[in-house]
């Protein structure tokens, strides 16, 4: 039960790290500013993968994903469990993703 509640938030159980030694007070911890400047490249690259494999020129469309649909099934079920691989948020991501980089 445990290796699932990491699981589900992105952790693989042979990859943890030693919380015992994760202090909360750490100096090296994210400030909010920092935390939406990762978000917003999280979300450039996810739009200009979109834009790839979508065949946006001078690229070729994936001849797996005809649809985004079917790109979202694919990772909902390949990373079932994993935090943000549900199909909500991922329709959300790309939503955010190709607005913020104004892709159709």
């Amino acid at each position: 039960m445990g290796d699932l509640r990491y699981r589900q938030h992105g952790w693989k159980p042979d990859e943890l790290p030693d919380f015992a030694t994760i202090r909360r007070d750490q100096p090296d911890r994210q400030r909010p500013e920092s935390i939406e400047k990762t978000y917003q490249a999280d979300l450039a690259i996810i739009g200009a993968l979109l834009s790839v494999i979508k065949g946006d020129p001078p690229f070729q469309k994936h001849p797996e994903f005809q649809s985004e649909a079917k790109l979202i099934l694919v990772l909902e079920q390949q990373f079932d469990g994993y935090a943000g691989c549900k199909r909500r948020t991922l329709e959300k991501r790309f939503k955010a993703a190709k607005d913020l980089l104004k892709l159709p």
